[in-house]
């Protein structure tokens, strides 16, 4: 992500408010330079959502472990190795 695309969401924030930008890709370092000068400002990337996710995936109600099967009951998506496994 582009640092004017972080730019243009800072011209929206007013004053006191909190920004929070996510993408699934990733941010260029000057992007996340502003990130480190605006403390209302939280850049959030795929691999960050990636981490979120499988760190809080325990504490999901039932119903999306049923809908996506996780490591934490053994199971693996269709495709996939688990190389400690069998």
């Amino acid at each position: 992500m582009r640092p004017t695309d972080v730019q243009r969401l800072i011209g929206t924030q007013g004053l006191g408010e909190l920004s929070l930008f996510v993408t699934l890709g990733t941010y260029s370092r000057d992007a996340m330079a502003i990130e480190l000068q605006r403390t209302g400002l939280r850049l959030i990337s795929g691999e960050d959502i990636v981490g979120l996710v499988m760190d809080n995936y325990g504490a999901l109600s039932p119903a999306p472990h049923r809908q996506h099967p996780g490591r934490a009951h053994g199971n693996q998506p269709a495709g996939s190795h688990d190389p400690d496994g069998p």
